[in-house]
């Protein structure tokens, strides 16, 4: 007997995988499995250097878009998406807490700037 339990996945988004995770076919084979809630999170690099697959205004404006014919379409499924919160990706603008290389986060002002 199978439980009766809602659950969930996230996406990370890309311009690559835009129209993919977006489309009726991903969709179904999500609701097949019992997909309740489909969150997704706008990829962003925390290392300044895959900036080619991060999305500019036109792939947000296209999210946008699609998320509404989603949420029209499958009415027993959630879609939440999260943005990207950077537009300039060098180095320089990334908070320390985001990093990858392994220095000290030196302030908490870089972690409250990073989850707005």
């Amino acid at each position: 007997m199978k439980k009766k339990i809602m659950f969930g996945t996230s996406v990370i988004v890309t311009k690559d995988n835009l129209m993919e995770v977006v489309s009726e076919g991903f969709i179904n084979i999500l609701k097949e499995k019992g997909c309740k809630i489909v969150l997704y999170i706008e990829y962003v690099p925390a290392d300044g250097v895959d900036v080619e697959n991060a999305f500019d205004d036109p792939e947000r404006l296209l999210m946008e878009q699609k998320l509404n014919e989603l949420r029209n379409t499958y009415k027993d499924i959630i879609f939440i998406s999260f943005q990207g919160i950077k537009k300039d990706f060098s180095p320089a603008s990334i908070p320390e807490a985001a990093c990858c290389s392994g220095r000290k986060q030196t302030s908490k002002k870089s972690s409250v700037r990073m989850i707005r």
